[in-house]
């Protein structure tokens, strides 16, 4: 947790970013122990948790976004000119 701290360079709101995003994206999912271990190290480290909702939400929509494909593969077609 010191290391994270550092990492951090004593941004909490840094670390509930991290912490969050991990829990949001990875909910639900195989890996959710592990991301929840890594998001709890976190939080040991000092998360704001002021800030930690919001980021749990954006974690589920990009975890949402991420099995859409990118707006440039549209399935749509290309009208001719």
């Amino acid at each position: 947790m010191a290391a994270l701290r550092e990492l951090a360079a004593g941004r909490a709101d840094l670390l509930a970013e991290v912490a969050e995003l991990l829990e949001g994206f990875t909910e639900d999912q195989l890996d959710d122990q592990r991301a929840r271990q890594a998001a709890d190290l976190c939080r040991g480290a000092g998360v704001d948790p002021e800030a930690i909702p919001a980021w749990i939400e954006v974690g589920r929509e990009r975890r949402e976004n991420a099995g859409k494909p990118p707006f440039s593969a549209s399935p749509r077609p290309v009208p001719s000119t």
